[in-house]
């Protein structure tokens, strides 16, 4: 875990001077997720290497190629009997994020999965072993052994899959864990139980991994994902896409295998075995290292339309995969034979053109995925190339291997793959069309502030949609952050005050902005931006424009006329929009009664969070003592925590009166503050009002933090005595991680929080019924556990960001079409 650690860090570093930037959020994301994996596979690789080298030497070249071949022969299978489904697993998962979609693909897939491997092993033995036997010399034992290894190799990469299409990238490291350690565990039992191995042995040992890891993660994980009802409109769907992967994927990853069989063919079995000596230590590898990347590559670029970034990258990486690949490669086949033992006899000349080999099938191999995941059209043209390659590396083989033997076999693999190359580089302009053609986004808000911590995850979200994203907001510490996301910034003073003369060089400047860089869509958030943006833009000619409405400024306890002056003013501002989001359910209804803006053009947007960085179970114990530590706080304190603004709008000193009635229960208590000071707000307070309520030993102000995953892991109750929510960002993140709520009974905080369950919702203003809520919570911290847990189910359930991607993109994609592309398909 260290090796790893410091491998990321190193490449951040190298990163960082190559491209003079830091690492943008996306990039970030990947590669957390890439080293779950790494991690996970790096171990059951050291498993698997351990195997091979046991099995090559304890069995000898002779058993050694019948084990081969019986592999060999299980992956052919293997692709027939998956007919893609599992590809086809990981494309539609990745797509969906309701449960119920989830729930309906999985047992749709499961389904369709055990009809093919049935129908496929019954008709391999039946159809095939006649044809098999006669042609390439295989026996019926093998044969047999085969089609049982096919199914349970099937079965394991499908299960597989399924976690890499849940994004469940830290299991899918536990699981893989756990099939190296059987593996092994399995061939040393019978090894230390049976006299003489045979190459039985080594497939059982296979098999039984193949089948246990599933089964317990079907029991553990999978159980409740389970309702075979049949949806005949997917199952197309999913044949169509997952036959055409499957056809493909099949060409150009079987390829080198077939060479073992057209070796077996022409040579000896004997021979088969020293070949897959040295396809073991320069292609098997890169292929090991190959699949830990295309595990979180091929889910991620699926989601992007615009794949020219990815393809300039991996452009430039290239000459270092092909010189670091060589080096690599010969060293470790030199090594790698040396625990084969004497009857490998290593070969400079083969281990250079093997080691070749290698690096050009993991560089198609990329290249291929990349065009799977730009639609059919790609899709369809990679696969109808492998097969192509495939077909000429058996007409060459044909011809080369009985005159040049095992040296015939690779010079054939590397003829294909670089026929292939060249075809994918011509058409590579397939891989650059995508659908929104560069579509021009800008995004206004008041503060560089609400871009950093609350709108990053959407605006990423459009930028690996292909669009090109702006932003304008006032100047301040975060524009440089946000830049580094890819995210061009420009800065325009807006007051959150009414300030007439401010406001009106304010809008003129949005005006000549949106009209010098003709911006497709522009998207308002906050009042005052959203009635000078969506104003601006109009004025400008931008075909789309969109509001979020992250809560109706107007509430209660306004004044008559002041309430009337902003409900004119989001009268006015959403006069101008093309769509209104709103993040509440309650502000809909709000909405409509008051006859602000277009009925039909309001639609929820929610909130959402990332799931895997608010995680409680990603923090060790040491990890959040250590962090107390730099805090100055004891390990056993118990910490009630609140995070907001510094205004007296977020309920603090209500908070801090009734935390004052807390402390005389409970004196050792700690109230840890999160939020930075706003001076410019009427109802703005600084930190030494808590001296007033005699409270300040026990009150420490953190101010603002880019660390907050990192802070709410060590609270024991979180609170929210907000008087005015739009809806509570923080309420869910802190239910995210299995903390217990006390919020304020109010707009946001009602669909946040259900009173009971996931929390306590108290009356705005009292701290009487605050404070007893603390009290009860922390003298009874079994319920405050339940409370915490059912908070997080009900956000995964309700509050995954994906959940609000897909809104944005259904709505985005809906009016690209109806105001710019008109009557085209998308």
């Amino acid at each position: 875990m260290i090796f790893f650690s410091v491998v990321k860090i190193g490449f951040l570093n190298i990163y960082q001077k190559i491209s003079g930037k830091e690492a943008s959020y996306n990039l970030m994301g990947f590669l957390n997720n890439f080293f779950y994996i790494a991690m996970g596979y790096g171990v059951t690789g050291v498993f698997i290497f351990v195997f091979e080298i046991l099995a090559g030497r304890v069995l000898g070249p002779a058993e050694y190629g019948k084990y081969v071949l019986v592999n060999s022969l299980g992956l052919f299978f293997y692709f027939l009997m998956t007919l893609g489904l599992n590809n086809a697993v990981v494309y539609y998962l990745a797509k969906v994020n309701d449960f119920k979609s989830r729930q309906k693909i999985i047992s749709l897939a499961y389904l369709l999965f055990f009809t093919s491997t049935i129908f496929i092993g019954f008709g391999g033995i039946i159809f095939s072993q006649y044809f098999l036997n006669e042609t390439f010399n295989i026996s019926t034992n093998i044969f047999q052994l085969a089609i049982f290894f096919a199914f349970s190799y099937s079965f394991y990469i499908f299960n597989t899959d399924i976690l890499r299409g849940l994004g469940q990238m830290k299991k899918l490291a536990f699981y893989r864990q756990m099939y190296g350690f059987l593996l092994v565990s399995v061939f040393i039992t019978f090894l230390l139980t049976i006299n003489k191995l045979t190459f039985e042995s080594a497939i059982y040992s296979l098999c039984f991994s193949n089948l246990i890891v599933p089964l317990v993660f079907i029991v553990i994980f999978l159980r409740n994902f389970f309702d075979f009802s049949i949806d005949f409109s997917l199952v197309q769907k999913m044949f169509k896409y997952g036959f055409n992967v499957m056809i493909g994927v099949a060409f150009f990853t079987f390829l080198p295998v077939f060479s073992k069989l057209m070796v077996n063919s022409f040579l000896s079995v004997e021979e088969v075995g020293v070949y897959n000596a040295y396809y073991f230590s320069s292609i098997n590898i890169m292929v090991f290292l190959y699949n830990i990347f295309i595990t979180v590559f091929f889910p991620t670029i699926s989601m992007r339309e615009n794949k020219k970034s990815i393809l300039i990258k991996i452009r430039k990486i290239l000459p270092f995969i092909i010189i670091g690949g060589f080096i690599f490669l010969l060293a470790i086949q030199f090594l790698i034979f040396q625990f084969y033992g004497s009857q490998y006899q290593y070969n400079n000349y083969l281990a250079f053109f093997f080691s070749l080999a290698a690096i050009l099938m993991v560089i198609y191999c990329i290249y291929g995925w990349i065009f799977y995941s730009a639609g059919m059209s790609g899709a369809n043209f990679v696969t109808g190339l492998s097969a192509v390659i495939f077909f000429i590396n058996v007409f060459i083989s044909i011809y080369l291997i009985p005159f040049l033997n095992l040296s015939g076999a690779i010079f054939s693999i590397i003829i294909a793959y670089s026929i292939g190359l060249i075809f994918l580089f011509m058409k590579k302009d397939l891989l650059t069309e995508n659908n929104h053609r560069n579509i021009k986004v800008c995004h206004i808000v008041s503060a560089d502030i609400t871009v950093k911590f609350l709108l990053m995850p959407q605006l990423s979200f459009l930028i690996t949609e292909g669009y090109d994203v702006f932003v304008v907001c006032s100047g301040g510490k975060w524009v440089k952050d946000i830049e580094r996301e890819s995210i061009k910034v420009k800065t325009i003073k807006l007051k959150r005050k009414i300030s007439p003369f401010s406001d009106l060089v304010a809008l003129w400047q949005l005006f000549w902005f949106f009209k010098k860089e003709k911006f497709d869509i522009v998207h308002t958030h906050t009042p005052k931006p959203a009635l000078l943006g969506q104003m601006a833009a109009k004025m400008a000619g931008v075909p789309i424009i969109i509001n979020t409405v992250h809560g109706l400024y107007f509430g209660n306890k306004f004044s008559f006329l002041k309430k009337q002056f902003y409900i004119f003013i989001e009268r006015l501002s959403d006069g101008f929009s093309d769509l209104i989001f709103s993040q509440n359910k309650e502000d809909i209804n709000t909405m409509r009664e008051r006859k602000i803006g277009d009925q039909n053009k309001i639609k929820y947007l929610g909130n959402g969070i990332d799931l895997e960085v608010f995680d409680n179970k990603r923090f060790s114990a040491e990890f959040l003592n250590k962090k107390k530590e730099k805090l100055g706080l004891s390990e056993s304190c118990k910490i009630v925590g609140a995070v907001g603004r510094l205004v007296a709008e977020k309920g603090y000193l209500e908070l801090f009166s009734a935390f004052k009635k807390v402390l005389e229960k409970h004196p050792d208590i700690i109230l840890l503050v999160v939020g930075p000071e706003e001076f410019e707000k009427k109802d703005a307070f600084k930190q030494g009002v808590v001296e007033q309520f005699g409270i300040s030993k026990n009150v420490i102000f953190l101010g603002e933090r880019s660390d907050i995953y990192e802070i709410y892991p060590l609270m024991n109750i979180f609170v929210l005595a907000s008087h005015r929510e739009g809806f509570p960002r923080s309420v869910i993140e802190a239910s995210a991680m299995e903390k217990s709520v006390i919020a304020t009974d109010i707009r946001g905080c009602r669909e946040a929080v259900d009173n009971g369950k996931t929390g306590i919702l108290v009356p705005v203003a009292n701290p009487e019924k605050l404070a007893e809520s603390i009290i009860y919570l922390l003298q009874n911290p079994k319920e405050a556990e339940r409370l915490g847990k059912n908070g997080r189910l009900k956000v995964e359930k309700e509050f995954d960001e994906k959940l609000v991607f897909d809104r944005i993109k259904i709505e985005y994609d809906r009016l690209i079409k109806e105001k710019i592309y008109k009557n085209k398909d998308l």
